[in-house]
């Protein structure tokens, strides 16, 4: 039967249907290297998940089959006339050993990296589509709006959504989120819609737009704020600034105040 491929150390790396086989043969100089041997492959065993225990071939006796024991291996003896290059081979299966948790190692601290939930993943994605919306209708602002305060605001949302933007995609980034590069269907049908228009008809329009979407984005923002971790921490700092641009949405239009005269008293 195949028990998984051997290189030239004498180690048989693993397959599906066999254990791997680590063979050592030490004499008593080497026994803390085949100590250490055992105690890495042990480690690298349970990161691999493997179902059966690896097979250590040696001819050294009692020594090797309490460490065998004791590390989770089955052990098999093997005749001491194979024995003229046990120093060499046993140093290089504990270098073949260590080398394998140190792949095991990286590959591990990858999937340790804090991942975000999936409500976390919606909110996030929301979130990046929102800025990139809000940019592209700023720009639109500046282009098409007629009031001087419209395109003022345009210029806000595009340069405010712009610098919250790089910092939602650095929060995706840790998260392991991926990043949108566009906004949402339903917020590029109201980009679409306000393109259409132009003067006083853009200016109304782009008002209610702008109101709605951010009561809606502060909402969303406080609920998420009220969680923890980096976030929520995320969602707090944005709120006040999404809380200023829905006050500035909510007076655009209206006329400035003025002083009347010859007012009687």
């Amino acid at each position: 039967m195949n028990n998984g491929v051997q290189d030239s150390s004498g180690c048989r790396m693993p397959n599906r249907f066999a254990p791997p086989v680590w063979e050592a043969i030490p004499v008593n100089s080497d026994c803390a290297a085949l100590e250490v041997c055992c105690v890495t492959f042990t480690r690298c065993k349970k990161a691999a998940g493997l179902e059966r225990p690896p097979i250590l071939r040696s001819n050294s006796g009692r020594h090797m089959e309490q460490l065998a024991a004791r590390s989770g291996f089955a052990c098999e003896r093997r005749s001491k006339k194979r024995s003229s290059h046990m120093s060499q081979h046993i140093h290089l299966i504990a270098c073949l050993a260590t080398a394998t948790v140190l792949g095991l190692t990286a590959a591990s601290a990858q999937s340790v990296t804090p991942k975000a939930t999936q409500t976390e993943q919606h909110f996030l994605t929301e979130a990046m589509q929102g800025d990139l919306a809000e940019v592209n209708v700023g720009k639109l602002a500046q282009e098409k709006g007629q009031a001087e305060d419209v395109r003022q605001f345009g210029q806000m949302l595009e340069q405010d959504h712009g610098d919250h933007l790089k910092q939602a995609e650095q929060m995706a980034q840790q998260l392991g989120v991926t990043a949108p590069n566009s906004p949402s269907a339903k917020q590029q049908a109201v980009h679409d819609k306000l393109e259409k228009l132009s003067g006083s008809a853009f200016d109304k329009e782009f008002k209610q737009a702008m109101v709605k979407d951010h009561q809606e984005d502060i909402a969303k923002y406080r609920k998420e704020a009220k969680g923890k971790g980096p976030l929520a921490q995320f969602a707090q700092q944005t709120v006040p600034t999404l809380e200023k641009h829905l006050k500035q949405a909510q007076a655009l239009g209206r006329p400035a105040p003025t002083t009347g005269k010859g007012t009687n008293r």
